[in-house]
C-alpha cells in the first residue's frame, strides 16, 4: 500500500513510527516481486546452451583453420601445376618450331618465307602494353573535365590538356591508310598536311636553313600544333639543360601527333620512315623514350622501344641497340630471352652480351656461360674497355693477349662504344664481374691450347653480321646523346645533314 492511500484513509494524524513500519513492509513486497519477475526457468537452459555454443565455436574455428590450410595448399599445388604446364608448353612450342623450320627447308621453301614467319612471331612478342605508356605525370597537368568535353578522345602516350584539345581539332594534321607492299595483309599509315600546315612547314624550313632560332620559336608560339618546330625547341632547351621545358615540348608534339591517329592505327602499327611527314613521330617517340629512361621509368621505355620497332621493321633509328638495356633494367628477363629466340638480332653485339646476362639473372647458368663465351669469341675487343668502365683490375694475361687487343673498325667500333657507354652499369655488380672474369679465363685456356681462328670456325661463329645500316646507327648516336660517343665528319657522307628535328634524312625520302 502506498503512503498516499494511507493518508486518504487515516488522514494526516498517522504516527511517524507507523509510517516507517508501513514503508518497510511495502519495500519488502516490492523486492520480492522484482525477484520473482527476474527469475526465469529457461535461464538454466540458456546457461547450458551457452556452454555448448562456446564448445561448438571452438570446433568451428578449428575446422575453418584446417579448411584455410587445405585451400592454401591446393592453391599452391595449382600454381605449381600451372607453372609446370607452362614450361612444358614452351618446350613443346620450341620443338614444334624446330620441326617446322626443318620441314620447310626440306620442302624447298625460300629463306625469305621463313624470315616473314619470324617477323610475324616478333610482332606477336613485341605487342605493346598500353597501360605502361603513360609514366607518372611529373611534367604533366591533369585535365579538368567540363560538361561540354565529357566525351574526349582517349590518349595513351601523354595526358591531354584542355587548351591543346581545342587547338588540335584545327591543326591541319591527319592520317590516312594505304596498302603495304611488303605486308599485303596489313595496313600502312601515313601522315598528311593540309594547305595551311604546308605553308607553315615552308616557313620552318627557311628558318632552319638560315639557323634563325628566334623565327622557329615564333612559329611554335603562333602555331603550337606545328610538330617539327616543337621538336626543334625541345632540342634547344635540352642543350641549355632546361629538361622540364624540353619534356613539355616533346609531350606537346606527341599529343598532336597522337590526336591525328587513324582509329585503326593502334592495332596495326606500320609506318614508313622514308616519308617526311612520318619521321616526326619516330623522333618524338625516341626523345620521349630517352627522357623517361633518364627518370628511371625503364618499363615505359621498353614499351616505347617495342612500339618503334613495330612501326618500321628496318629499324631506322637503331632502337635494337637499346632494347636490351631497358629489358634488363626493368627485369623483363624471360620476355627478352623469348624476343631473342624469335628474332635475327642474336648476332648483334649488344644483344648477345645482354642475352647472357638475362640467362644469368634467371639462374640458367649453363646457357648463360654458352652465350657469354660466344659473345667473347665473336666480339673479343669489348672485354678490356668494358672492364675498364667497371673499374675492374685487368689481368696482365688478358691485356697482353692478341685475341683481346685487336682494334675494331667501322660499324663494330661504333657499336662497341655505344654498348660500353650505355650498358657498362649492368656489369658493375661483383657477381657478374666474377662470372665474366671466370669465363674469360676458360676461353684463354682454350685459345692457348688451340688456334683462335680455327676455334671460331669450329663453333660456326660469324663476325660483323649486322642487320643495321651505318646511317641508322649514326642517327641513334645523334638522338641518344651518349657520353663519349660522337659522330665525326669522316663518318658522314657528302650531302648528309644533321637537323635536330630530322637527323640524317634518308636519300630516297618522299
Amino acid at each position: 500500500m502506498s503512503t498516499r492511500y494511507m493518508k486518504k484513509l487515516f488522514g494526516n494524524d498517522i504516527d511517524k513510527e507507523q509510517n516507517k513500519e508501513l514503508e518497510d513492509e511495502i519495500n519488502d513486497l516490492h523486492i520480492e516481486r522484482e525477484i520473482k519477475k527476474s527469475f526465469n526457468v529457461f535461464d538454466l537452459l540458456n546457461e547450458n546452451c551457452e556452454n555448448d555454443i562456446e564448445d561448438t565455436d571452438e570446433v568451428k574455428i578449428g575446422e575453418q583453420e584446417q579448411n584455410c590450410n587445405k585451400m592454401s595448399k591446393s592453391k599452391k599445388k595449382k600454381k605449381t601445376r600451372q607453372k609446370h604446364a607452362y614450361e612444358i608448353d614452351k618446350e613443346i612450342d620450341k620443338e614444334m618450331n624446330k620441326q617446322l623450320m626443318e620441314s620447310r627447308l626440306s620442302a624447298g621453301l625460300s629463306s625469305s618465307q621463313i624470315i616473314t614467319k619470324k617477323r610475324r612471331l616478333t610482332r606477336e612478342i613485341l605487342m605493346v602494353e598500353c597501360k605502361v605508356y603513360v609514366y607518372p605525370k611529373i611534367f604533366q597537368n591533369k585535365l579538368k573535365t567540363r560538361p561540354h568535353n565529357k566525351y574526349l578522345r582517349k590518349t595513351w602516350l601523354v595526358s591531354a590538356h584542355e587548351k591543346n584539345i581545342d587547338v588540335a581539332s584545327r591543326s591541319g594534321l591527319s592520317m590516312y591508310v594505304t596498302e603495304s607492299i611488303s605486308f599485303p595483309t596489313r595496313l600502312h599509315f601515313n601522315y598528311k598536311y593540309n594547305h595551311s600546315y604546308n605553308q607553315i612547314q615552308i616557313q620552318f624550313y627557311q628558318a632552319v636553313v638560315s639557323s634563325d632560332i628566334q623565327t622557329i620559336f615564333n612559329i611554335a608560339h603562333a602555331h603550337p600544333y606545328h610538330v617539327d618546330s616543337l621538336l626543334h625547341c625541345a632540342n634547344f632547351y635540352k642543350i641549355t639543360y632546361n629538361l622540364a621545358m624540353s619534356a613539355k615540348f616533346i609531350e606537346q608534339a606527341l599529343f598532336y601527333l597522337e590526336y591525328a591517329f587513324h582509329p585503326k592505327f593502334m592495332k596495326n602499327y606500320l609506318m614508313d620512315y622514308n616519308r617526311k611527314e612520318n619521321r616526326a613521330l619516330f623522333i618524338a617517340l625516341f626523345k620521349r623514350l630517352i627522357l623517361v629512361g633518364d627518370l628511371s621509368f625503364y618499363r615505359t621505355s621498353l614499351e616505347l622501344c617495342k612500339l618503334l620497332m613495330l612501326l618500321d621493321s628496318d629499324d631506322p633509328l637503331a632502337v635494337s641497340l637499346m632494347i636490351d638495356f631497358y629489358a634488363i633494367r626493368s627485369k623483363e628477363y624471360e620476355w627478352f630471352c623469348e624476343f631473342c629466340d624469335s628474332t635475327y638480332l642474336t648476332r648483334n653485339l649488344n644483344i648477345i652480351y645482354s642475352l647472357s646476362l638475362a640467362y644469368f639473372y634467371l639462374g640458367k647458368y649453363e646457357t648463360a656461360n654458352e652465350y657469354l663465351q660466344k659473345a667473347l669469341f665473336t666480339y673479343p675487343t669489348v672485354l678490356i674497355p668494358l672492364l675498364e668502365a667497371c673499374n675492374q683490375r685487368i689481368d696482365s694475361k688478358i691485356i697482353s693477349h692478341k685475341f683481346f687487343c685487336e682494334r675494331p673498325y667501322g660499324i663494330t667500333m661504333k657499336l662497341q662504344e655505344i654498348y660500353i657507354a650505355r650498358c657498362s652499369s649492368l656489369w658493375k655488380k661483383a657477381e657478374t664481374l666474377r662470372w665474366l672474369v671466370k669465363q674469360t679465363e676458360i676461353i684463354l685456356n682454350e685459345i692457348n691450347a688451340n688456334d683462335g681462328p680455327t676455334l671460331i670456325k669450329q663453333r660456326g661463329i660469324k663476325r660483323d653480321a649486322y642487320h643495321l645500316s651505318f646511317k641508322s646507327v649514326l642517327r641513334h648516336v645523334v638522338l641518344s646523346d651518349l657520353k663519349d660517343v660522337t659522330v665525326t665528319a669522316q663518318e658522314l657522307q657528302s650531302g648528309d645533314t644533321i637537323y635536330p628535328h630530322d637527323p640524317l634524312p634518308p636519300r630516297d625520302d618522299t
